[in-house]
């Protein structure tokens, strides 16, 4: 994107929560955080900036209604088998959630709500993250 002059703002759902640690990880707090940073990206958005948001957004009703904020959204789905996600789980944090010590963790003990008709489909079990950033950009270039 910065090769086309294009400079986005990235709100990471991570970054932010570490940031704003006003949120857990149950049902209720997951979709405040989601619709939180939905509500901060419109804002960007209506002032005229590229947002790219990168995060886990488990439930269908929240991701709905962050496209109604939104007036540019294009929704991205990274396809990945639960063994995909163990297996690259830097933080062992899905070892902790098959153990018991998370609770309410998304994809073992809390649900994943998967995209019924996101613009774009990614499988990242068998394409890298070159392959998975070209399809997007050719993507965000024909919308």
């Amino acid at each position: 994107l910065k090769e086309k002059g294009i400079t986005p703002v990235l709100l990471d759902g991570d970054e932010i929560r570490n940031i704003f640690q006003v949120t857990g990880f149950d049902e209720a707090s997951r979709k405040k955080h989601n619709l939180s940073i939905g509500a901060l990206a419109a804002l960007l958005e209506n002032q005229g900036h590229v947002v790219i948001v990168a995060l886990i957004a488990p439930y269908s009703e929240v991701r709905k209604q962050v496209r109604e904020m939104c007036s540019r959204f294009t929704e991205v789905y990274l396809s990945a088998d639960i063994k995909v996600c163990i297996e690259r789980d830097t933080k062992g944090l899905y070892k902790k959630a098959i153990a018991g010590e998370i609770k309410e963790f998304t994809g073992i003990s809390a649900p994943y709500h998967v995209p019924e008709n996101p613009e774009l489909v990614l499988d990242t079990a068998v394409m890298n993250a070159d392959e998975c950033t070209a399809a997007i950009i050719r993507k965000l270039g024909s919308l």
